[in-house]
């Protein structure tokens, strides 16, 4: 089904100045010249948005107070000239909310905020589209050239800040809101201002991030569980498994695997008040977090053995076969033993 794009405003940024240069009414399109390229234009820089791997599913947090939820909330169930003035009202809200928090970073990177409402699947949504600026140059018929000054970058471009929110009746806890790409343009951009203070979203749980927090969660539990000399083969053991299984079960699976590296006197430790400490954190972190995920094998890192200062290091694929090497610590000497077949080689 294809996007039905309703209504569009243009504002720009201004970061330079105090204020941002606000539209006061939407763009008439039946004015445009050339009206459908100009549509295939936002058209395909939302399609080509949404199917980034950058873009993340993500919902408001605290949505009874979130300033943007309520901004969306305000449009819902309104039709033509009300949703109209109300669509614009949103609009230069939002581009002084936006204009407001870039101002106290250290990026300057201006440029236009372009918000379209638009249906696609039969639900309405409102996507916010930051453009950066670029100069362009046209050749003439003569063969001269024009320069085009603040042109929008091409669909071929990659952008860096957008956002696609479902209007909706009722926005629920750990249910999709919108989707977000937050992008950082160069090093002193703050890393994802967009995400965490314009919008003030969190990303939904998938396979790939409940495989990367837990990793982080489990390391750290090994920590204060397991005996140093047996941690980094704790975590080769339990990766291994996260790499070999199609369910990972937080509460049946990780017991048996810590319980099998602890000494002889605690192997009967209860570890119930362990496995909900990782629970809540991943509550707290992660919006909607499940206790039960099928493991995202390109996600799963190896196990890293490195030296004092790192200047020697040792890595592992979680998917090595466990026969294919066997690691050992004797009288303080680290010992790795790979089999004969594997025919190691130096790399560059």
């Amino acid at each position: 089904m294809e996007i039905d794009m309703k209504l569009m405003v243009v504002h720009k940024l201004n970061i330079a100045k105090e204020r941002p240069i606000l539209s006061e009414d939407c763009v008439d399109l039946s004015k445009v010249e050339n009206i459908e390229i100009a549509l295939n234009f936002f058209k395909n820089h939302i399609e080509k948005v949404s199917n980034l791997s950058n873009t993340k599913r993500c919902q408001f947090m605290d949505i009874e107070n979130n300033v943007v939820r309520k901004e969306i909330s305000g449009i819902v169930d309104l039709i033509e000239d009300d949703l109209r003035k109300q669509f614009i009202e949103v609009s230069k809200n939002l581009t002084t909310r936006l204009a407001h928090f870039m101002r106290t970073t250290a990026s300057k990177s201006d440029g236009s905020l372009i918000f379209i409402y638009y249906t696609f699947h039969n639900k309405n949504n409102i996507g916010i589209l930051k453009m950066d600026p670029n100069d362009g140059i046209e050749i003439q018929e003569d063969l001269s050239i024009v320069v085009r000054k603040d042109m929008l970058p091409s669909p071929k471009e990659k952008l860096h800040k957008s956002a696609f929110i479902e209007v909706q009746n009722n926005y629920k806890e750990n249910s999709f809101h919108l989707f977000v790409l937050d992008r950082q343009q160069n090093i002193k951009e703050p890393a994802q201002f967009f995400m965490d203070s314009f919008l003030n979203v969190k990303e939904l749980t998938n396979d790939k991030i409940m495989t990367l927090k837990i990793q982080s969660e489990v390391y750290d539990l090994s920590n204060e569980l397991i005996p140093p000399e047996k941690a980094p083969f704790f975590q080769a053991a339990w990766k291994r498994k996260l790499n070999e299984c199609d369910t990972f079960n937080i509460d049946e699976d990780l017991p048996p695997l810590i319980r099998s590296f602890l000494s002889e006197e605690k192997k009967d430790v209860d570890l119930s008040q362990s496995i909900e400490s990782i629970k809540r954190n991943l509550q707290r972190s992660i919006p909607g977090a499940v206790y039960s995920f099928k493991p995202d094998k390109e996600k799963i890192k190896p196990t890293l053995y490195q030296s004092i200062g790192n200047k020697i290091e040792v890595k592992i694929d979680p998917s090595a076969n466990k026969e294919d090497y066997e690691i050992s610590v004797e009288d303080g000497k680290f010992i790795l033993t790979i089999v004969q077949g594997l025919e190691m080689k130096l790399r560059k």
